[in-house]
């Protein structure tokens, strides 16, 4: 079957609209079940190539209840491919929700806001170094006594509002032959089903998993839609331009070190030249005084 790539922001936003499919993938992704779910997409805008493109950025978050009863605020972004900005973009997203309390509740129709445990969701359309055997990658708070070793086994609220469980997928990475569930489900995101059209993956549409089937036939509806079709051209558009401004900022980069070099070189070549003027200058000197000491004794003979 032909789907939709979910790799685009506008078609993963498109995915993730869809309430019932976000609350039983992120179960999965988290190995939880999820009993509810408020999702609260983010959108941010900025502008390149001297204003004629705006870049609309869809940060995921949703407000999560467990079956344990627990209250927990999910972050997830996608990531096509590795820019230099990539982190420093991420820490401060991250820092924003950090800072700021959220609504969980209505008590006598008025708003209740308290900071919550979060959860990070990074979708990489790239390979973290090192982890190259681990499509899947989970950095989890473990709580430990430091003095024996011993773990702890509990957690703590204020502990876990200070530091967060995080999970990192490496697109390409995720391929058929993976086995476990969630591997599976992920297989949507796999770039090796791409066509000749990237902004569409052909993929098995035939599975005994409930969700992986539903996540196939809304991605499938997703190709008939217009405004999808426009956004992922959109963001073509935009990678082009970044990717065209990377390499000119590399280029003027390679030029000035070059430059820099080259002048370094000239500087030292200079001053290895003024040192050779300086010794012949002395070499003078020291023959002009020979000169005068010998006039002088033949002066006094």
């Amino acid at each position: 079957m032909i789907i939709a790539n979910p790799i685009y922001d506008a078609v993963f936003k498109y995915l993730l609209e869809d309430k019932d499919i976000a609350r039983d993938l992120l179960s999965a992704i988290l190995g939880e079940q999820i009993t509810s779910i408020e999702v609260k997409p983010q959108e941010q805008t900025g502008t390149v190539a001297d204003n004629l493109i705006i870049l609309y950025r869809v940060d995921f978050k949703a407000i999560i209840k467990t079956k344990t009863n627990e209250t927990k605020k999910i972050l997830i972004e996608l990531q096509k491919a590795k820019h230099p900005l990539d982190v420093s973009r991420f820490r401060r997203y991250l820092g924003d929700n950090y800072r700021k309390p959220d609504v969980t509740e209505y008590k006598a129709g008025k708003p209740v806001s308290r900071t919550l445990p979060i959860v990070t969701v990074y979708f990489l359309g790239f390979k973290l170094p090192h982890m190259h055997d681990a499509p899947i990658v989970k950095v989890s708070n473990t709580y430990t006594n430091a003095g024996t070793g011993v773990p702890l086994g509990k957690t703590t609220p204020f502990l876990e509002q200070l530091t967060h469980t995080g999970f990192a997928v490496q697109i390409p990475l995720l391929k058929p032959k993976l086995k476990s569930r969630l591997e599976q489900l992920l297989l949507v995101f796999s770039q090796d089903f791409v066509t000749d059209d990237r902004h569409r993956l052909e993929i098995k549409s035939v599975s005994d998993d409930p969700l992986m089937n539903r996540i196939i036939n809304r991605l499938h509806r997703g190709i008939l839609s217009e405004e999808l079709q426009e956004q992922m051209n959109f963001e073509d558009e935009y990678e082009e331009e970044l990717l065209n401004r990377t390499r000119k900022i590399e280029s003027l980069q390679q030029a000035f070190d070059k430059a820099t070099k080259a002048t370094y070189e000239a500087n030292k070549a200079t001053e290895v030249a003024l040192g050779q003027v300086e010794e012949e200058r002395k070499a003078k000197e020291t023959a002009l005084d020979e000169i005068k000491r010998l006039l002088d004794l033949l002066d006094k003979k």
